[in-house]
């Protein structure tokens, strides 16, 4: 069952838990973590003010005749409302704290070869390049913004917007690996697109841990320590599978 986790990626998610609380580790999690329980605030309100309006635009506009579909309409918006507040999170959290994550990754890579990456980062280097690593995220943030917007046009299409929980979910999958095994790349200078042809060597890996993460951003409160446990997972799996390529 181990050998099919890691496989799956599930495994190395949940290393990065027991990770970002392990000694010498812990320290760099606590700002993203207080960052993150305040984007946590702000995004569940914003979520649960949107699915009540959608309830009540719903009860207003559905046809008579289509009154027995009411719970899957019900259940498809407010999955897809709380996959699109999992995206949003993940973007804004990424965003704010990016500089903050990049030092967390280079403090698991050590932790784990104990050896430093090729460029060692310290706190004055941390400021130096926040702009860096800010401009870094919102550019990949933007590679995914043509499929965020085909799947929000995919709401309108009857029939069609029936799967958009569906389509939110394999979206996610892979943005979630790009998104955590970039700091772990970006670190030891592996360009983006080389990094996201590596990640697609191995699927069933990278889509499985993804998928997982996708999924425990989705619980509420859990997907606080989600982010920076991720990232520590990415990293691990870096490690193992891409580290002496």
């Amino acid at each position: 069952m181990t050998n099919l986790n890691k496989q799956a990626g599930i495994d190395y998610l949940l290393s990065g838990f027991r990770l970002i609380f392990s000694k010498g580790i812990k320290r760099y999690t606590i700002i993203p973590l207080i960052l993150n329980l305040l984007i946590f605030i702000g995004l569940w309100w914003f979520a649960l003010h949107e699915i009540a309006v959608f309830t009540q635009w719903l009860d207003q506009h559905l046809a008579s005749w289509l009154r027995w579909l009411n719970w899957l309409i019900y259940m498809v918006g407010i999955i897809s409302m709380l996959l699109f507040t999992t995206y949003l999170f993940t973007v804004i959290a990424l965003i704010i704290a990016s500089p903050f994550y990049s030092f967390l990754a280079e403090k698991v890579q050590f932790k784990l070869t104990n050896k430093a990456v090729d460029i060692k980062l310290s706190w004055h280097k941390l400021l130096l390049i926040a702009p860096k690593a800010v401009v870094r995220e919102i550019s990949k943030m933007l590679s995914f913004l043509p499929w965020v917007i085909i799947i929000l046009v995919c709401y309108f299409i009857p029939v069609v917007n029936l799967f958009t929980a569906v389509y939110w979910l394999i979206l996610l999958s892979w943005f979630n690996v790009v998104q955590y095994a970039d700091y772990a790349f970006d670190n030891n200078e592996i360009p983006y697109p080389l990094m996201k042809q590596k990640l697609k060597q191995k699927r069933t890996l990278s889509f499985g841990f993804g998928f997982f993460t996708t999924l425990l951003l989705m619980i509420p409160l859990l997907n606080i320590f989600v982010i920076p446990a991720a990232i520590a997972g990415a990293t691990k799996m870096y490690v193992e599978h891409w580290q002496n390529q």
